[in-house]
């Protein structure tokens, strides 16, 4: 049984990709941001190499955990893709 101070194990917090694609995850503080990049990438199909993740306008470090970014539920981070290419 869990102490009455201590925090809430896990939480869900959802990616989305400016495609408009949603996937909420269940994570727990010391989730590393890799996981939670490389599950998106794999549930929507695209190449991890091309997409930067952001929270609050912030670039995110895959080594970052939910805890070391204040992560809570219900927040949203935002997915980018790099687009390559495009020379005429």
């Amino acid at each position: 049984m869990a102490d009455e101070g201590e925090p809430k194990q896990s939480f869900s917090i959802k990616v989305r990709s400016h495609r408009g694609e949603e996937v909420h995850f269940k994570v727990k503080p010391h989730t590393v941001m890799d996981k939670v990049i490389k599950a998106f990438c794999d549930k929507v199909g695209v190449d991890i190499s091309t997409v930067r993740l952001t929270f609050d306008g912030q670039r995110v470090s895959g080594k970052q955990t939910v805890a070391e970014l204040g992560l809570e539920e219900g927040d949203i981070l935002d997915v980018m893709e790099f687009q390559v290419g495009g020379s005429c």
